[in-house]
């Protein structure tokens, strides 16, 4: 076992009550202790365990300050709220960094452009944001919620206007935006260098497209909310594990089979350790062995973004996460998993798993959904709602947030 696995399972140990009742018959001072030894955790887990998953000692007021509280409900429909210590979380980016400056040329300091979903000050979601864009000397944020037909043009001038070094963005959003580039035939931005993407699956299509149009550099992270970084890509095109960050296993249940369950531990968040997480993705390890060694992932299927289809052209489905996120922050975890399914073009089904605390709030729920939803086509459109034990998950183990039948049917 590598010296920082064994580093971080002692200290969750020691420190971490969930983990100090999980390995309380496991002797992890034991130096030749087999990682498989020890038990894997997974999302339900670490939900159920709430605060018991968090080091003792940032119960005390003077370490709850250095705390950054970040929130997934993302392509998996499923909430989970994750700790940080500012430091750590600072140290889980020094490889990525690294990388970015050595294949790329970027900075910290360079001038960049990103896409949110929800806006926090400290802690805390923002519940009454008006605001559409967040702008510092350094940085553009876009809303998601401006992802629609009326606002393209003005997004796309505030990114000319800015004119970004680089920018980290998801496929299905590139998608949006470089079709209105193309369509209305209008000039790149012109010293944006390199585009990173993140979130999704990134097809081939799609990165020759940008590349054609745009004429800048290209690269992929593959990480999560959880862990940050877990793999970034090479020039070679090859998604190598950051193994400063992140230590990565693939399980599988045959030993013949080619891929298997991406399995992760953070090296780097003491304040809440994951360790031996099933992230909920599969795919398999290449190891590469010469002068330079190191280990490729490559992803069996990886996630995706389905778009919302209109009358008058796609939506990204990024706006339904916004009521959800409200909705947790206001009554803590409410939601445990959900998923929305668009049967018609003006027609969606919502599916909600709810904590089983809140049993008896649906009628609530379905109204909060709808008076959070930042969207005036989607506000007009009909929905049914149904609270369900459980959803489904798919060939890949996970469970979509958002699936398009109509696409499917035709």
């Amino acid at each position: 076992m590598k010296e920082a696995v064994h580093n971080i399972i002692c200290f969750a140990k020691e420190n971490v009550p969930f983990y100090s009742n999980l390995y309380k018959d496991i002797n992890v001072a034991n130096m030749n202790l087999q990682i498989e030894s020890i038990p894997t955790v997974d999302k339900k887990a670490i939900q159920a365990n709430g605060k018991e998953c968090l080091a003792t000692r940032y119960k005390q007021y003077k370490y709850q300050e250095k705390l950054i509280l970040r929130r997934t409900s993302g392509t998996s429909g499923e909430y989970l709220k994750i700790f940080w210590d500012r430091q750590n979380e600072n140290n889980s980016h020094i490889e990525l960094w690294n990388l970015r400056r050595q294949y790329y040329g970027i900075m910290p300091q360079d001038k960049f452009c990103y896409f949110y979903t929800t806006v926090y000050k400290g802690n805390h979601l923002v519940i009454d944001d008006n605001e559409s864009y967040i702008c510092t000397k350094t940085s553009l944020g876009i809303s998601k919620k401006c992802l629609t037909f009326e606002f393209l043009q003005e997004i796309y001038q505030k990114i000319y206007d800015f004119d970004p070094k680089w920018m980290q963005i998801q496929p299905s959003v590139m998608h949006i935006l470089l079709n209105y580039i193309i369509k209305n035939q209008l000039p790149v931005f012109k010293n944006l260098k390199y585009v990173e993407f993140t979130g999704e699956v990134l097809l081939n299509t799609l990165e020759d497209n940008t590349k054609s149009t745009i004429g800048c550099k290209i690269g992929n992270l593959y990480g999560s909310i959880e862990t940050n970084a877990i793999a970034f890509r090479n020039p070679d095109k090859q998604l190598v594990c950051l193994e400063s960050n992140v230590h990565t296993e693939i399980l599988k249940n045959n030993p013949e089979d080619v891929y298997g369950e991406i399995v992760v531990t953070s090296l780097t968040n003491y304040a809440m350790p994951f360790i031996r997480y099933r992230i909920g993705d599969k795919g398999k390890i290449v190891f590469h062995k010469g002068r330079k060694q190191y280990s490729e992932i490559i992803l069996e299927k990886g996630r995706s973004a389905e778009k919302i289809v209109t009358k008058e052209g796609e939506l990204p489905c990024y706006l339904f996460l916004k009521p959800i996120e409200f909705i947790n922050e206001q009554h803590g975890a409410v939601i445990q998993q959900f998923q929305v399914v668009q049967k018609e073009i003006d027609k969606f089904s919502v599916k909600f798993v709810l904590d089983s605390r809140y049993k008896g709030w649906e009628s609530e729920i379905k109204k909060k959904f709808l008076d959070y939803l930042d969207n005036d086509y989607l506000k007009q459109c009909g929905y049914e709602f149904q609270c369900v034990d459980y959803i489904l998950l798919n060939h890949n183990g996970k469970a979509n947030f958002f699936i398009n039948e109509m696409r499917e049917e035709g």
